[in-house]
């Protein structure tokens, strides 16, 4: 029976591959056969080290937790560690869905999630459940050649017309082999073919030097040794700083200009007289700094000055006898020094400009860098969705930064991104791709409910500190807008995502898409499994900032229907459809869910660059699978 069903397999797999190889390039299908033909079934031993790995993390980060305390049982609960032991229970088989339960905890984004013990904890948790699934599979060449079979379908869909559920599919089989560690030559193609970038952002040269750039006014003392003269005065320094961005396609080079003036009083000492001098230092000074994903660079200053002083006595100190002849004696030295003097002077002005353009700018770019890690590489790492690559890079009117944003198995774009048309102070570039991922690695099997009608929806997730911000404040730019009847019946729900693919964003004719795959939805007693939930909003550019207004009702379909495949709902999906159609737009009527408008006002600029702003929206585009913005300041 079990050849039987292999050969049944193998000819389904062998149909689907006759009937679409002609739409798939040759190489993909050459990879399909070579993987097909080459796979070797994981092994017991595989997955028994995978379970002992586990074993090892989660003794580790027990310890970590310390046995008994409070705070290590709480950490526990949150973490469904309830799961996880069981699975490492001997003899026990695990309980897969459980143990998702748990990672999608450990991926959540609590604040603690980076250290050390909880990464490796969760990753051996992947890696266990990856392994253990294909080991129940049975017939594990029956089951990877049926993936194959969807893995081509889906492809030849795709090239026909592209589409989120056809990029899903491909991904989850993408996902499935990467999770195994098999079929390396054909992921590594496929997602070579979707390998483009897929958020893109530019800021101007002109917004830097708008935002950047500043007077010089600063007064000081001044202290100096030349030529045993010990030197105390004032210095008054004024100037501009500017800055220019140099052409780099793999690093962002940026230059800072000082070009200013010193003007000084001083007194010199070197006895037996008294020295008192004005003195005019020009100078210009550039300042590199280079931005890499990798590292922030600090380059030394570079300076060059002159100095031009005049002599306004010479006085012998303390006055008294031969005080006459001292100072004529001491103003022809100073005469005869004072080439050398003004020559070591200006030396000695460039080292003491340089290390104060280093000492001030040194702590910014180290706090900068500080930022970048933790305020947008952390959360993504902790969510196992680090983006693929991030590459800075700077032409010679602006500082581009272009990412590729894909976890495991998730793909990027497969069009090139729009151009900048360079008339904008601040420019991003969205593809749908990376619109979605972002999306998967924040909303990953997390819930959004709301439990009265008083309360906002909440999340079981922690938003990274960026999105929260601007999530707080676009609500709160929304409060007034939402009319809420409070004579209609509030009714407490909950919207459950599904693991994989929880949100699909499509940008196409001005329109936004969206498309929230709940793996649960409940609305009060009543509880709704496998929904697709889709709504569209339009785009509307006003008052500097972004209006989506809602087109049409909320719709519902389930999960798993494809109208590509033919056929059409049964009667139970009809009625149930109807329903929860019916509930969740009377929601919406009512002010709560899904609003009828959403306001993305202007953009605040920081408290240290607000006087400049805000940055009002000049462009908005939707097409063709891209979200294209661009602001401006204003004039």
């Amino acid at each position: 029976m079990q050849l039987t069903h292999r050969f049944v397999a193998l000819l389904l797999g062998l149909l689907v591959l006759t009937t679409t190889a002609t739409a798939i390039d040759e190489q993909t299908a050459q990879l399909i056969e070579q993987t097909k033909a080459d796979y070797q079934p994981v092994t017991p031993e595989e997955v028994d080290r995978a379970r002992s790995e586990l074993a090892g993390a989660a003794v580790e980060l027990e310890q970590f937790l310390v046995p008994g305390s409070d705070r290590g049982e709480r950490w526990k609960q949150y973490l469904q560690w309830q799961g996880v032991q069981k699975a490492l229970t001997e003899g026990a088989q695990p309980n897969l869905s459980e143990l998702r339960s748990s990672l999608d905890k450990f991926r959540s984004g609590a604040v603690g999630l980076d250290l050390p013990p909880f990464l490796r904890t969760a990753a051996a948790i992947q890696r266990y459940a990856d392994l253990a699934t294909i080991e129940r599979a049975g017939d594990q060449h029956a089951f990877v050649d049926r993936q194959l079979a969807l893995l081509t379908k889906y492809i030849d869909r795709y090239e026909q017309q592209p589409s989120g559920r056809a990029r899903f599919e491909i991904e989850r089989r993408i996902d499935f082999f990467v999770g195994i560690d098999r079929a390396t030559a054909l992921t590594t193609y496929l997602l070579g073919r979707f390998n483009q970038p897929n958020i893109c952002s530019e800021v101007s040269e002109r917004f830097l030097n708008r935002v950047g750039s500043r007077p010089v006014d600063d007064v000081g003392p001044v202290t100096d040794c030349i030529l045993g003269t010990s030197i105390r005065g004032t210095g008054h320094t004024t100037g501009e700083v500017t800055i220019e961005t140099v052409p780099s396609p793999d690093r962002a080079l940026l230059v800072l200009h000082l070009t200013g003036v010193t003007h000084s009083e001083t007194r010199g000492y070197n006895s037996p007289v008294v020295i008192r001098s004005s003195g005019t230092t020009p100078f210009t000074a550039t300042k590199r700094i280079g931005l890499q994903d990798t590292n922030f660079w600090n380059y030394p200053a570079k300076v060059t000055a002159t100095t031009a002083t005049i002599t306004r006595s010479v006085k012998k100190q303390g006055g008294g006898l031969g005080s006459n002849l001292v100072a004529r004696i001491g103003e022809q030295r100073v005469a005869e020094k004072k080439p050398q003097a003004d020559r070591i002077a200006a030396r000695h002005a460039e080292e003491r400009i340089g290390r104060k353009l280093d000492d001030e700018l040194l702590p910014r770019l180290q706090d900068a860098r500080y930022e970048y890690e933790q305020q947008f590489k952390q959360p993504l790492a902790v969510r196992d969705a680090e983006p693929r690559s991030i590459v800075f890079s700077t032409t010679d009117h602006s500082l581009n930064v272009t990412m590729l944003e894909a976890g495991r198995g998730e793909l990027g774009s497969d069009t090139a991104p729009p151009a900048f048309d360079g008339t904008h102070d601040v420019a991003i570039r969205v593809h749908d791709s990376g619109a979605s991922n972002m999306a998967s690695a924040i909303l990953g099997g997390a819930t959004l409910s709301q439990g009265t009608r008083e309360s906002d929806p909440e999340l079981d997730v922690d938003l990274p500190q960026a999105l929260q911000e601007a999530f707080d404040k676009a609500r709160e730019e929304n409060a007034d807008e939402q009319v809420i009847d409070d004579e209609r019946e509030f009714k407490p729900w909950s919207i459950r995502f599904r693991r994989q693919r929880p949100v699909t964003v499509e940008f196409a004719d001005e329109h936004v898409n969206l498309r929230l795959h709940a793996s649960r939805i409940t609305v009060a007693d009543d509880t709704y499994d496998g929904w697709d939930i889709v709504v569209r909003y339009g785009m509307h550019a006003q008052h500097g900032g972004l209006i989506l207004v809602r087109v049409g009702e909320i719709e519902v379909i389930p999960s798993g229907f494809d109208p590509a495949d033919g056929g059409g709902l049964n009667s139970r999906q009809v009625s149930t459809r109807g329903v929860l159609a019916k509930e969740l737009n009377r929601q919406a009527e009512a002010g709560r869910g899904f609003p009828e408008e959403i306001t993305l006002p202007m953009i605040d600029l920081p408290d240290d660059m607000a006087e400049h702003g805000p940055l009002l929206l000049q462009h908005s585009s939707s097409k063709d699978g891209w979200l294209s913005l661009g602001w401006v300041l204003p004039e």
